[in-house]
This record gives structure tokens, C-alpha cells and sequence, in this order.
């Protein structure tokens, strides 16, 4: 069965048909070089949960402005996006964006970590339990000025960046709630920055580079770690990932842990 949804792209109407129930596999980039942000991601993979955080957060200083003729409004819309969390992912298709493993994964020294989250036709998410954990939705990337939210909801003037954000393909968890851990969707796959892989004095490059070093050994510090941990959800898989200067990629398996 199918929803209609009608959306406008600048002077066209695209229509987009919608399941009642879909699967979106989504990315979180995270830097792995030193202990801490280690122990950040062995708490998603051990409780498959995400740190969600308030608005005012982001590194971005024009997230949630906008501008109205009514005052009223402005206490209001503030109450809401202030009782509101969010928590930023990226589509699958980045796996294979440089820009992505640069910024949010230390250069290539880092991961991608894959979680498979299902959605209902609002765009709910739909926990094991069949309850609802909160929304996932795709981010607007528009240059108009469209501030003026007399007839915008919070949730719209939460899920818009300018294009030049475009590249990162963002969906935006959000949910109600205090900032922390929270469950979204289910982990399935963990991969690896792979920097210099196909290169072949890549022991050379190692030896010289600390960095390098202490990139290696975490990454097997949280394989080993994650051996230990609960998997009765499901699988996760882990692989290397490297991509070659056509974007083009190419993973690898590393270990699959039920």
C-alpha cells in the first residue's frame, strides 16, 4: 500500500510515492583518535543508542532563525524547538563522500557507523516494541528566504540549511525529550576509514605518523571491545572503507558479530 505526497521543486510539482513503511539506512560520522571519542562509540554500539542534543548545539549559528510579524509566536516557537532534541545523519549515498569522512571522521581516521531505522508514513520512527521513538526527516536545502513562519511548523524550521550544506545529505532525528542517549533504529554496520590503503609504502606512512598509529589501535581496541557486547538485535558487521579520487568505493569485511 502507498501514501501520495506531493511536493514543489522550484516551478514543477514532483509527486513521490511513499510506503506505509520504509527502511532508511542512515550514517553517523565519528572521529576515532583518542580514548574518549572511542568510549563515545562503544556506548552507541554497546546500548544502540545516539547522543541527541538541543538545538542551539549545532555548529551551524543560522540553525532555527526565522523572523514574524506576530510577537506571540516568538515564546512559543522558542518553548518548542527548546523542548526538542536532534540528533544528525546522513544518507547511505555519502559513504562514498570525502568531504564527509573529512570533516566528521578525522580524514579517513574514523568511522561511519550504518543504523537501519523504519519509518511509518509521517515520517515516525517504529521501535521493536511498535511504539513511536520520535521523526526522522530529510533536511530542506534552499537559499529562499522563506523565514516568515506564520505558516511554517517548528519541525520545518528545524530540517532547513542553505545548499551549501547540500553535500551532507542530512536527516534529522527529532523527538521531544532532554538531551542524551536514545534509540535510533537499529546499528548494522560499522566502517572504517581506510586513509592510505592501497598505497603501497602504507608501513612506511605508519611508522612516520602518530597519528596513524594511534588510529590503528583504537580500531582494534573497538573491535575487540565489541566482541563482548549483546548482539541478540542483530548483526553488525564491520568493514574498511576506501574511496578513490572518482568517488568511487570499495569496502571490506573485517568481522561480522551476531
Amino acid at each position: 500500500m502507498y501514501s501520495t505526497k506531493y511536493t514543489f521543486s522550484k516551478s514543477k510539482l514532483v509527486l513521490r510515492k511513499k510506503t506505509l513503511m520504509e527502511t532508511l539506512r542512515l550514517l553517523k560520522f565519528r572521529s576515532l583518535s583518542n580514548d574518549v571519542e572511542l568510549g563515545y562509540i562503544q556506548d552507541i554500539l554497546k546500548k544502540n543508542e545516539f547522543w541527541c542534543s538541543k538545538l542551539w548545539n549545532l555548529n551551524d549559528p543560522m540553525e532555527g532563525v526565522f523572523s514574524t510579524y506576530r510577537p506571540e509566536k516568538v515564546d512559543e516557537i522558542f518553548s518548542e524547538k527548546n523542548n526538542t532534541v536532534i540528533c544528525s545523519f546522513s544518507g547511505e549515498e555519502t559513504l562514498s563522500c570525502p568531504l564527509m569522512w573529512g570533516y566528521y571522521a578525522n580524514g579517513f581516521k574514523g568511522v561511519a557507523i550504518e543504523t537501519e531505522v523504519k519509518l511509518d508514513k509521517n515520517d515516525n520512527i517504529i521501535n521493536e516494541d511498535k511504539n513511536i521513538g520520535g521523526k526522522v526527516i530529510k533536511v530542506d536545502y534552499n537559499n529562499i528566504n522563506f523565514t516568515r513562519v506564520n505558516n511554517l511548523t517548528v519541525e520545518k524550521i528545524m530540517t532547513r540549511k542553505l545548499e551549501n550544506w547540500s553535500h551532507e545529505d542530512e536527516y534529522r532525528f527529532l523527538k521531544n525529550a532532554e538531551e542524551g542517549l536514545h534509540q535510533i533504529g537499529t546499528v548494522s554496520k560499522v566502517y572504517f576509514g581506510a586513509p592510505y590503503h592501497n598505497i603501497e609504502n602504507k608501513a612506511e606512512i605508519k611508522s612516520a605518523s602518530n597519528n596513524l598509529q594511534k588510529y590503528e589501535d583504537l580500531k582494534d581496541e573497538l573491535i575487540s571491545s565489541c566482541e563482548n557486547y549483546d548482539h541478540s538485535g542483530g548483526t553488525i558487521s564491520f568493514k574498511d572503507c576506501t574511496i578513490d579520487y572518482n568517488g568511487l568505493i570499495e569496502t571490506k569485511q573485517i568481522l561480522s558479530l551476531r
